[in-house]
């Protein structure tokens, strides 16, 4: 996990310096609409919508993921407690 963040880490520097030097004027058209600003802000917004995209993407599995380790914990504690309760009753002292 920690691989994971180093690597998003240096990919987003990498996008900002990308960015930075790359500040001239250009147009985005798409279809009737048109938008002018600098290259550098065009693309650390593409960067971020990237990003936003694979999050919200990535979202549905990682609260799968959380709601199955939630409900292996209940299932430990329970089993834990019964294990418990199992070795005191055939415990003669």
């Amino acid at each position: 996990m920690q691989m994971l963040f180093f690597v998003a880490v240096g990919a987003a520097v990498l996008a900002v310096v990308f960015a930075a030097q790359n500040t001239s004027l250009v147009t985005v058209q798409c279809f009737s609409w048109q938008f002018d600003g600098s290259l550098a802000l065009i693309l650390l917004v593409a960067f971020a919508l990237g990003f936003l995209t694979s999050f919200l993407l990535s979202l549905p599995a990682m609260m799968k993921r959380t709601w199955t380790i939630r409900q292996q914990q209940r299932k430990l504690e329970a089993l834990e407690a019964q294990t418990k309760n199992a070795t005191h009753i055939s415990d003669p002292s």
